[in-house]
């Protein structure tokens, strides 16, 4: 009779401490989160930032593709020069990079366009002389660039900092110093 009133305490022990372990904070915000993961597998459509954080397949639109200004046909050098300020002329690509539409068309341009780049480095903002180096480094690569001063490229990059925008200033007029002549007449 001892054994069984022993075991019978311990059992009912077991039972109010099971209890008591289920009603904590911790384990009441697990059974919240759980409850909420089944209400979300219930309903269709995609996540996005709004009131609820949700919207439905009915909801969604196509997202807006915004379409840059393209330049007559002849005048694309001073066309992209003048963009190269207008911090709003770029496309994006893949995961939201931005493809530098007006620096990328200078490059392609090549030779033509460094005179005119190397004009404006010196009166430009910071934003602006970014353009312009980049610019200057693709169009100094470009096939008709090669032709004039063989394989030496402009060593600049894209920078925001104030002290590297001054180094590739440097290095940019040392290159145009030592090869300006050759783009005589183009």
């Amino acid at each position: 009779m001892k054994i069984f009133a022993y075991i019978s305490f311990i059992a009912i022990l077991l039972l109010a401490c099971n209890s008591v372990e289920n009603n904590t904070p911790k384990v009441a915000a697990k059974k919240e989160v759980s409850e909420q993961k089944k209400q979300k597998g219930k309903r269709i459509g995609t996540i996005k930032k709004s009131k609820d954080n949700f919207i439905t397949d009915e909801q969604k639109t196509e997202p807006k593709v915004k379409t840059l200004e393209k330049p007559e046909a002849g005048k694309e050098l001073t066309f992209y020069i003048s963009k190269l300020k207008d911090t709003s002329y770029y496309e994006k690509y893949n995961h939201n990079y931005k493809w530098f539409t007006a620096a990328e068309e200078l490059g392609k341009i090549g030779a033509p366009a460094i005179p005119k780049l190397m004009e404006r480095i010196d009166n430009a903002n910071s934003y602006e002389r970014d353009q312009i180096f980049y610019a200057l480094l693709l169009a100094s690569q470009n096939e008709n660039t090669k032709k004039l001063v063989g394989d030496d490229y402009i060593k600049v990059g894209r920078t925001a900092e104030a002290r590297q925008l001054d180094i590739f200033t440097t290095t940019a007029k040392i290159w145009w110093d030592k090869h300006k002549d050759k783009f005589n007449g183009i």
